[in-house]
């Protein structure tokens, strides 16, 4: 194999690993929250219900809203936009995060 080809193969595996790293998972929708049946109470549509379990972060959206998770240093780990319903997102390590969706801030212990 010729030096050029070998090039264009490193090329395409060293840019197939940056896309695969740079990746973001996304939020998930689910039936129903973890665990028996739970009231939920959310006071106003831009309020979101929140919960933690087995390393998942779940939320209860009203309304369409921007929901972001960060670490306690204010990096993102994830940013998107949810319509209403249940969702969840596995969070890849354990630690403390923020949760920042509508008007509400939350900290989060995983």
């Amino acid at each position: 194999m010729n030096l050029q080809k070998l090039g264009i193969i490193l090329t395409i595996a060293i840019s197939t690993a940056i896309t695969a790293a740079g990746t973001t998972r996304a939020w998930e929708e689910i039936e129903r929250l973890p665990g028996p049946p739970t009231e939920i109470h959310i006071d106003t549509p831009d309020e979101v219900y929140s919960t933690v379990s087995e390393g998942y972060v779940y939320v209860v959206v009203r309304q369409r809203m921007q929901v972001k998770i960060f670490t306690i240093l204010g990096q993102p780990v994830v940013q998107q936009t949810l319509q209403p319903g249940i969702y969840r997102y596995k969070l890849s390590s354990r630690g403390i995060y923020l949760l920042k969706a509508g008007s509400s801030t939350k900290r989060i212990n995983n």
